[in-house]
């Protein structure tokens, strides 16, 4: 089942289910002083690299680093959820437990390193090596 469109760059709070666990995600704006808003990505293409980006925080909830999606650098930081002691979750009749930890996504528009104009050696180099950090950091 796919998840309620994000608002990006509004920023937004959401809660996300995975198996019996409830977590608590703000999502913010971080630097985007490099694009016009008019010019912002489809909203679709959007929802997904964040959804996608959810995904890898939560495989990664112990060791959290900054990472790229194609359009995106994202931050993201978990702090102490100071009122998870007053959260009930319930879902048909099964008590859910709410992580104790606050994530927090800071989004940035992320800018191409460069134009490719031409075909050069340099090109494919840099290309892979581009490949291969994308691979270790999604």
């Amino acid at each position: 089942m796919s998840i309620q469109a994000f608002t990006f760059p509004i920023p937004e709070t959401r809660f996300f289910l995975a198996e019996q666990h409830v977590f608590k995600f703000k999502i913010r704006r971080g630097d985007m002083s490099s694009i016009e808003e008019e010019d912002m990505l489809n909203g679709a293409l959007v929802s997904e690299e964040l959804e996608n980006a959810v995904r890898a925080v939560l495989a990664n909830l112990d060791d959290l680093h900054p990472f790229t999606t194609q359009n995106f650098n994202i931050f993201p930081y978990k702090r102490k959820w100071e009122q998870v002691s007053k959260m009930r979750f319930i879902k048909k009749g099964l008590e859910l437990i709410p992580y104790p930890f606050l994530i927090t996504l800071y989004v940035e528009y992320r800018e191409p390193a460069f134009q490719h104009t031409g075909e050069s050696p340099l090109y494919y180099y840099t290309s892979t090596l581009y490949d291969l950090f994308a691979t270790i950091h999604t």
